[in-house]
């Protein structure tokens, strides 16, 4: 018996040899949202929250669920995070309904000053913080190197689609005026 289980590993090992070893990827460190909540695809992620998300410009990567600032995790508290690529940034956007909280951070209150973005982190502005005007908590932090610059003038990119810009919409005349010719 015991010379039949040897001459089966002999043979098991005899086959393996030949076959080179498939080799393994080396593990990529994970997506910061991942950190943040529970990944899901952009339409679980749009049915678990009660507010209009900000769409950041972008290849979105990843869409999660995240906790509530402060209160019982519902639909209408949860946040909603967006992984996305800025060239090849990667930047991840976090949004809250403000549910009656005052927000600030570093002596500045972000409640009642909407739009106006506040650094969170350093080195050199790495994380920023604002509310808009439909009473949104917006965050923006880098995944990963991101020089502070790209991440402010991603903020403000961001301002212009999350409600904080005033748009004009210039109309063109259809009052035609004659043409004098002297």
């Amino acid at each position: 018996m015991k010379y039949a289980a040897l001459l089966a590993l002999s043979a098991l090992a005899a086959c393996s040899a030949g076959v080179p070893a498939k080799p393994q990827p080396s593990p990529s460190p994970g997506l910061l949202i991942e950190k943040r909540g529970v990944v899901m695809t952009p339409g679980q992620a749009r049915s678990n929250i009660a507010f209009a998300p900000v769409v950041p410009p972008g290849h979105v990567i990843a869409t999660a669920v995240i906790p509530p600032l402060g209160a019982v995790r519902n639909r209408s508290t949860n946040g909603l995070a967006m992984e996305y690529k800025h060239g090849n940034a990667g930047l991840l956007l976090s949004q809250w309904p403000r549910a009656g909280f005052s927000i600030s951070a570093g002596g500045s209150d972000v409640t009642h000053r909407p739009c106006a973005p506040i650094v969170l982190s350093a080195p050199a502005g790495s994380s920023y913080l604002w509310t808009n005007r439909s009473g949104l908590v917006l965050t923006l932090q880098p995944d990963g190197a991101v020089p502070g610059p790209l991440v402010a003038s991603e903020v403000r990119r961001l301002l212009a689609v999350s409600r904080c810009t005033k748009t004009r919409t210039l109309r063109s005349s259809r009052l035609r005026l004659p043409l004098t010719v002297l």
